[in-house]
């Protein structure tokens, strides 16, 4: 039997997406960050480094991994005056952090030093994460060509694969906002984050997902704001204020503000939920063992977080619902 040039699906193994931040920057992929001047980007991406190489987990990105190496590539700033002082202020784990900004004494450009970029990858044992800023710096012409633009973005490409590392590449936006440059910079990316000004409060700063071709959904926005001054300033995690309020969230602050136990009904007129969709919340919160229901019907606030217990053991064991509701 011939064999056949394509290969059945059937004999495809499916991997699913792997993050190094969580939805936002892909493994073994590119991804873009575009801002304006002035948002911070820079110190942003810092931050990012220093998690990595401390193992502190990302903002709103899921637990903790092991610390691992980083490459830094800046054609703007200064590596000792700005780039290794903003990684202190970040609380990096410096011995886990490089730099190739320069190439035998010149700056680093591309696609010349993309061989160079992919032997210094490899002599960092387990690097997680490249970051190149920006793209245009590191560029020897105009970035209004398809051509040209994915003469650079396509050995990046080949790189983060064969390497499994994140490549994240900042970029500029135009005054309308609109990403600078050939649609190439886009289109041959699978993740492009954006930085934006809070309209509201112009000191804060949100990062947000404007095309990922892996996540299924597009996750939450960041915001954060600049702490400290000059080369010593900081990013600050800010809570999403506009994010409303869940049911379940809802349901745990009537009953620890009221501090007693409550009915099913009195629960549901008091977070003005129908009474049919409480019910449905309050047992999922007793099965996480976040709240206890002394009497079927009514119910309470437990006093302290729940232990991972299995079912059956413990304080916060796994509620039964039929056990809490009377039918």
């Amino acid at each position: 039997m011939t064999e056949l040039l394509a290969t059945r699906f059937a004999d495809i193994d499916p991997l699913p997406a792997i993050w190094t931040w969580r939805q936002r920057v892909p493994v073994a992929e590119l991804t873009i960050l575009a801002a304006p001047g002035g948002t911070g980007k820079g110190i942003l991406c810092a931050d990012l480094a220093a998690r990595i190489s401390t193992g502190t987990a990302l903002p709103d990105g899921g637990p903790a991994e092991q610390p691992a190496a980083v490459l830094m590539v800046s054609s703007e700033d200064d590596r000792h005056v700005v780039v290794v002082n903003r990684l202190i202020a970040a609380g990096a784990d410096l011995s886990q952090i490089a730099d190739l900004s320069q190439v035998d004494g010149a700056p680093f450009q591309l696609p010349e030093h993309a061989g160079t970029l992919r032997q210094a990858i490899d002599e960092l044992p387990g690097c997680r994460l490249v970051i190149l800023d920006p793209l245009a710096g590191l560029a020897p012409f105009p970035l209004t060509s398809v051509a040209r633009v994915r003469s650079i973005l396509a050995p990046l490409q080949r790189i983060a694969q064969d390497t499994g590392v994140s490549i994240l590449v900042t970029h500029h936006v135009t005054k309308a906002g609109s990403i600078a440059g050939s649609a190439a910079v886009v289109d041959a990316v699978r993740s492009v984050l954006v930085i934006e000004r809070d309209k509201s409060n112009p000191s804060v700063r949100c990062v947000r997902s404007v095309k990922s071709n892996m996540g299924a959904q597009e996750p939450p926005v960041v915001r954060y704001a600049i702490e400290g001054e000059d080369n010593a300033a900081a990013v600050k995690y800010l809570s999403e204020p506009d994010r409303p309020e869940s049911g379940q969230q809802a349901i745990l602050r009537y009953l620890r503000e009221s501090g007693q136990t409550c009915s099913g009904q009195a629960i549901a007129a008091g977070v003005k939920i129908s009474y049919a969709t409480t019910r449905v919340l309050l047992a999922r919160l007793a099965a996480k063992g976040l709240v206890t229901s002394p009497t079927r019907g009514w119910f309470e606030a437990v006093s302290d977080e729940p232990s991972v217990k299995t079912a059956g053991q413990g304080r916060h064991a796994v509620t039964s619902v039929a056990s809490i509701w009377r039918d």
